[in-house]
């Protein structure tokens, strides 16, 4: 599997994937096939220290039937040291919600944790 990305990433040939995200798949009706398939034609931005997949609706090539694409549009994965760490559907506002992330949360979260 590839990345088509509009930052560079390391391309991943498999990822693996965590028992949280295998649990989080089968609670949100999320195939494995549907995992490969949006990291193959979906769009990567690199945020928060990992790799978030998203598929937009302009991603989905034309030869897609109706009923996939609208399985896989709005679909996010998160990929951290090349493991699945979850995955969810998102809908049409995926890319706006992944770009209003703030990094600064993250930290918070961290200094109150330690």
């Amino acid at each position: 599997m590839t990345y088509n990305t509009l930052t560079p990433a390391p391309a991943q040939s498999t990822c693996a994937i965590t028992h949280h995200a295998d649990a989080r798949m089968q609670q949100r009706g999320i195939s494995k096939e549907m995992i490969s398939c949006a990291i193959e034609i979906g769009t990567v931005f690199q945020k928060q220290g990992m790799d978030m997949v998203v598929v937009r609706k302009k991603d989905i090539p034309k030869s897609m039937s109706r009923q996939t694409a609208g399985k896989l549009t709005g679909l996010v994965i998160l990929i951290k040291g090349g493991a699945v760490i979850t995955s969810y559907k998102r809908g049409q506002c995926a890319v706006r919600h992944l770009k209003k992330k703030n990094k600064k949360d993250m930290k918070k979260r961290h200094r109150l944790a330690g």
